[in-house]
Formats: structure tokens, sequence, C-alpha cells
């Protein structure tokens, strides 16, 4: 892969984080597996670092933090959001009162063999 063309998502390969031109494919993967298991759900890889997050598609419009990724990267947990309209983390985010109207968002942490926690995979 071109280290300069785009990835995936459209996104230049040299606006990755933590230099993941590798994990791309891993990532197409684990995204479509998602999609899989939750039919008409959408679904992405989110990496924050130094605030920032990264999001393996869709990036286009989006805040450039991610609050339910930050927490579950803080917590290690999942969180299943079933309602994002009344659900205290997310209630008040533009993406869940105007477009595109997000109700259900589901975010699991992504653990690497050194114990940190870079992002989540996300479904929504």
């Amino acid at each position: 892969m071109d280290p300069t063309g785009p990835n995936a998502s459209g996104l230049p390969a040299d606006n990755l984080p933590f230099g993941l031109e590798p994990s791309l494919a891993v990532f197409d993967r684990a995204t479509l597996v998602a999609r899989g298991l939750f039919g008409g759900a959408q679904s992405l890889i989110v990496l924050v670092k130094d605030g920032v997050a990264w999001r393996s598609r869709y990036d286009e419009g989006l805040p450039k933090r991610d609050h339910v990724a930050e927490h579950v990267i803080a917590t290690g947990e999942m969180l299943w959001i079933e309602d994002a309209r009344v659900h205290p983390l997310v209630k008040d985010e533009p993406l869940v009162n105007g477009p595109p109207h997000l109700r259900t968002y589901i975010a699991a942490p992504i653990r690497l063999q050194d114990g940190t926690t870079p992002g989540v995979l996300a479904i929504f």
C-alpha cells in the first residue's frame, strides 16, 4: 500500500495514527464481521490519540473527539447503548439529536497485547 495514498476509508494513509498502515485490512475485516452480526448496522474502528479520534470510515463531518470511545478506553468495558436519546453519556450529542439521529451505539474496547486500549470497535 502506498503510505500516502488513500486507505479503505478514503483517508490519506499519512493521516493514520500510530503508524497503522498494516492494520487497515484487519480493521476492514473486523467492521465487516460486525456489520454481518448486526444486520442494517454500520461499524467502524475508532482510535483516540491525544484526545483526537481517528475513524476507519465515515470521518467527514464528525467531531474530532469521540466521548463514547474515550469512555470505553478509560473504563476498558464494553458499552451497549440501546436508546441514545435517554442515555446520559450521549443524549445531548449532536449526532443523536440531529442527523444521522443515532439510536443504538455499541462500543467494544480494542486491547493490544501490551495491555493498552487505543480504541474501540463501534457499531451503530
